[in-house]
C-alpha cells in the first residue's frame, strides 16, 4: 500500500482542473489521508474540523507567506512528513 499511497491525488484526470494545491478549493476528490475500510481513523471528524477552523484562519492571517528555499523530508516510510520547511513572510506596509 505504501508505494500506491504516494500516487493518490495525482491522477490528472481527477486532478486537471486543481493541479496545484490552493488552501480556498472546496471540491477536491477525497485524498486516503486517514486511511480506509477497516482502518479509517476513528478521529478524522475531529481533525477535519479542526482543520476546516484552523486552516483558514492560518490563511488570513498569513496571506504573503511563500516557500524560501527546499524543505527537508523525513524517509519514505509511511509516517512521512517534514523536518524543515522553510518559509519567508512579507511584511504588511
Amino acid at each position: 500500500m505504501q508505494v500506491l499511497s504516494h500516487s493518490i491525488g495525482t491522477d490528472e484526470r481527477a486532478m486537471a482542473e486543481h493541479a496545484a494545491f490552493d488552501i480556498r478549493i472546496h471540491d477536491r476528490p477525497l485524498h486516503s489521508g486517514f486511511g480506509g475500510g477497516v482502518h479509517h481513523c476513528l478521529g478524522h471528524f475531529v481533525a477535519r474540523t479542526d482543520m476546516a477552523v484552523a486552516l483558514p484562519r492560518l490563511a488570513q492571517r498569513m496571506p504573503d507567506v511563500a516557500a524560501d528555499g527546499p524543505g527537508e523530508w523525513l524517509p519514505v516510510s509511511g509516517n512521512t512528513g517534514p523536518i524543515r520547511c522553510p518559509l519567508r513572510f512579507t511584511p504588511e506596509g
